[in-house]
């Protein structure tokens, strides 16, 4: 698929071997590799593969494998670890996590500036809370909690874990009595569970529950802007680690000045955007089911690679309101702006 704007074939074959070797960052040569795994399958992952899609990674001199998606940032983060992997994409709470455990796990650039969960309930389920359409949001969760929902999560600390923390603390619930919070993984297990009714709910980013609405018989029911912090909250991000960095760093600002070039092509052409994405995440999803799920997170999509201290310091105060207490790792230590910064000054003339 591409993009730009429409040339003939024939064009595009002499164009592609006149400019061969001729971007604007340099020749790329040799190609180095960097091995890339999300934390699921979504909308918010979406820089890298358009990046890909774009050749953004080849004009830089970066062979990406794009690894795909797992059940969850815990497994990411394992990988990413143990050295299957040198840039992840998942929650800025996962790299909060292994930080408290010791390891060296940094975030490098933002890919969702808010937050992107929303909790879906089986239709079932709503009819029997005894709450109408236009309930509020408190009235709502009171009763997922005189019920005792069973919701499916991917993980502990995970976005969805933070997610119905958060809510269940704006709202006055207690999430470890009063619900279930049910650690399944991905979105199969999920939707497999919610299907056969083990579960009463699931908290996922969208369009997963979006297509779960669509598909299995249920209902948003707390929607995404349930937790948002003012100005937005850093909610995923790239991450690798401090040895990546200091052995790797230039082929990290290589694959960072990819990704800000897709950044800019999104900025400058959304329409073209969007029908990426429908494709990427799936050419079969139904337009409106695609189309809600786009409208709640393209206002969280990044406009360039450097990661936003106010957003850093929204999640923060999040992470406080949560658990009660200061999180235990400084917020200098968990991000890196110096790669992104000089990736973004690269091609900061870049036009798409």
């Amino acid at each position: 698929m591409n993009w730009k704007k429409p040339i003939g074939a024939g064009t595009a074959v002499v164009l592609s071997v006149l400019l061969s070797g001729c971007g604007d960052t340099g020749p790329a040569q040799e190609l180095e590799t960097v091995r890339v795994m999300d934390a699921g399958v979504g909308i918010i992952y979406f820089s890298t593969y358009l990046a890909q899609e774009r050749g953004y990674f080849e004009d830089e001199g970066v062979n990406v494998e794009l690894l795909g998606g797992t059940a969850g940032g815990q497994d990411v983060t394992a990988a990413l670890v143990s050295g299957d992997a040198d840039v992840i994409q998942a929650t800025l709470g996962n790299v909060i996590a292994t930080r408290e455990q010791g390891l060296d796990l940094r975030a490098i650039a933002p890919i969702m500036e808010i937050n992107a969960v929303s909790l879906v309930v089986r239709n079932d389920v709503i009819a029997k809370l005894g709450v109408s359409d236009d309930a509020s949001p408190e009235e709502k969760m009171a009763a997922l909690a005189k019920y005792g929902a069973k919701v499916g999560i991917s993980s502990a600390g995970s976005g969805t874990d933070t997610f119905m923390r958060g809510v269940c603390k704006k709202y006055n619930v207690n999430c470890d009595t009063e619900l279930q919070l049910v650690a399944l993984g991905g979105m199969g297990e999920n939707q497999a569970a919610f299907q056969q009714g083990q579960i009463d709910a699931v908290a996922r980013s969208h369009p997963d529950v979006d297509i779960l609405g669509a598909t299995s018989d249920g209902s948003v029911f707390i929607g995404a802007d349930e937790l948002a912090a003012d100005g937005g909250y850093l909610h995923s991000v790239l991450i690798t680690r401090d040895a990546t960095i200091d052995g790797s760093r230039d082929k990290l600002v290589a694959f960072l000045r990819a990704i800000a070039k897709a950044m800019i092509y999104a900025q400058t052409f959304p329409d073209e955007t969007e029908k990426f994405v429908h494709k990427q995440v799936d050419p079969d999803l139904d337009d409106a089911v695609f189309g809600a799920a786009w409208k709640t997170l393209k206002a969280g999509i990044p406009s360039d690679p450097v990661i936003d201290k106010e957003d850093v310091d929204n999640y923060y105060a999040l992470e406080r309101d949560i658990a009660g207490k200061e999180p235990a790792v400084a917020e200098e230590d968990i991000i890196n702006t110096d790669l992104a910064t000089e990736a973004q000054d690269a091609v900061a003339d870049f036009k798409p």
